[in-house]
């Protein structure tokens, strides 16, 4: 048997026959059904937005790019001769890699346009003691004495020794040619020279 409705109840409901007879018999304190909701209102204005928050821990590294574009082109080139006073020094190949030099005559070489090369020559000379000579470049036929080398004999001595390392931008805008002139004074009427020249390049106009 259910227990029978208690005052409280019926003073919360306000419903006098909320306990007339069995608790199941009438209503007591059962709400009314919920009406249907109503429209939605108008959004109110967005708040202020928050204080940053902390940031995240670093993410892994992305894989390694691809290596950029990189020259194996050089050349090496040797020198065993007798030169004139004023003669041009004559090369034989060594070895050559990349097509970006040629030899012709045997006392030019020609660099192909488009790079800034670099040019090294050592050149080691017999002479007469006490006596000096000079190897200077000339580059499209014109002497450079701003890269002249010059060795010097002792006394005692017939070897001397010249060397030069510049770089030249002349093959940007078309081939360059490279000889090597030998002068000396007077004392005797051949050099004896021995040597290398190296070339190689080490950038191209569409790097700059």
């Amino acid at each position: 048997m259910l227990p029978p409705c208690f005052s409280k109840i019926k003073k919360a409901c306000g419903k006098e026959n909320c306990c007339s007879g069995n608790f199941h018999s009438k209503t007591c304190c059962i709400p009314d059904p919920q009406g249907e909701p109503g429209p939605q209102g108008i959004p109110g204005p967005q708040g202020e937005p928050g204080p940053p928050g902390i940031p995240g821990p670093q993410g892994e590294p992305g894989p390694q790019g691809i290596p950029g574009p990189c020259s194996t082109a050089a050349a090496q080139y040797g020198i065993t001769a007798l030169v004139p006073d004023q003669g041009l020094v004559p090369f034989y190949p060594i070895w050559e890699s990349g097509g970006l030099t040629s030899l012709s005559p045997s006392t030019v070489v020609t660099l192909e346009a488009g790079f800034i090369y670099a040019i090294s020559f050592g050149v080691l000379a017999t002479t007469e003691p006490e006596n000096y000579f000079q190897i200077i470049p000339r580059l499209n036929g014109t002497l450079r004495l701003l890269f002249t080398a010059q060795g010097n004999a002792a006394a005692g001595n017939r070897n001397a020794f010249a060397s030069h390392f510049f770089l030249t931008n002349e093959a940007l805008d078309g081939p360059l040619t490279l000889s090597l002139s030998a002068i000396y004074p007077p004392k005797a009427d051949e050099l004896s020279v021995t040597g290398h020249l190296s070339i190689y390049p080490v950038t191209c106009r569409s790097m700059l």
